[in-house]
Order: structure tokens, then C-alpha cells, then sequence
């Protein structure tokens, strides 16, 4: 990881699950997420990855409302299967998942993103959703006011368990 904003929301995941998996996801609580609530969202990793919630900078980027939409769908067509591969594959082992992406928009600006995508734990299972957050490197003077159309995956990573 290597934004601000990616690294705070996974010490804060961190600090939460001690010992476990994952943290429930009972635990977040946005009051302790202020500086960076904007740029968080929570997906489920079934399907086509649908958000159940979704930040206001991140609705900002991609021009509306994100809730209900599909995560995987943001992406480039060719990146949608190993996206989802790499989504179950973090599931299955609780891993974080740590996504490089370039951003582009209709008017044709581009935008370094980074993505973290953290399991959490609910219900009973581990996994079914993933709370997650994004940052933007470089200029991003333009961001929300020229939706992004599409995201182009540069790499991608599952981090490996330290405990």
C-alpha cells in the first residue's frame, strides 16, 4: 500500500481484528474513520460485486450514486474476470486486497488510483463483505467535476498474513 488513505483504513481494519480473521463489521464505526469516511465504501463479493455503501468522493469520481452498482462493472471488460478471480480468491484466504488502477474519463484525463479492499466479518461468515478504500495520486484538481467512464487494472495483490 502505498497512499494515505489506503494505509489508514487498513491500520484502523487491523487495530479492529487483532488476533482474528477479520474484524465485524459492527465494529466500524465512521466516527473513528472521519478523516477518511469519504474515500470508504463496502461491497459484498458475490456476483457481481454490488456496493452496499459507497463514500461521497467516490460517488463524486465516478459522476453518481454508487450503492447497488456493480464494482466489478467500473472496470475495463477485460479486467472483470480476473477482478472477480482475485476478490474470491482474498475471500477465501481473508487477505486484503490491494488494487492499481489508471482512471480515465470521457474528456480523456487519466488518474492514478489505489483501491484496498479489507474482509470483514458478519453474520457468522468471514468474507461476504469487504469494506474498502480508495486514493488518488497526482493531480486531481478535475476529480468530480469529469466522471470517470472507466478503470484500467495496473496490478494487483493480495498481502500475505503476518499472524
Amino acid at each position: 500500500m502505498r497512499h494515505p488513505l489506503t494505509t489508514a483504513l487498513h491500520a484502523h481494519w487491523d487495530k479492529l481484528r487483532g488476533s482474528r480473521p477479520a474484524p465485524d463489521r459492527a465494529e466500524f464505526d465512521p466516527r473513528d474513520m472521519a478523516s477518511f469516511i469519504a474515500n470508504t465504501f463496502i461491497i459484498e463479493t458475490e456476483g457481481v460485486a454490488p456496493f452496499r455503501l459507497a463514500g461521497s468522493k467516490l460517488c463524486a469520481l465516478f459522476g453518481g450514486e454508487l450503492r447497488g452498482r456493480s464494482f466489478l462493472a467500473l472496470f475495463d471488460v477485460d479486467d472483470r474476470l480476473a477482478l472477480a478471480e482475485t476478490i474470491e480468491q482474498a475471500r477465501q484466504s481473508t487477505a486484503p486486497l490491494i488494487l492499481s488502477v489508471d482512471a480515465a474519463t470521457a474528456a480523456g484525463h487519466h488518474l492514478p488510483l489505489e483501491f484496498a479492499l479489507l474482509p470483514m466479518a458478519g453474520n457468522g461468515a468471514v468474507g461476504t463483505r469487504f469494506i474498502g478504500a480508495f486514493g488518488v495520486f497526482g493531480d486531481d484538481f478535475w476529480a468530480g467535476r469529469d466522471a470517470v467512464v472507466s478503470i484500467k487494472l495496473k496490478g494487483m495483490r493480495c498481502l500475505v498474513r503476518t499472524d
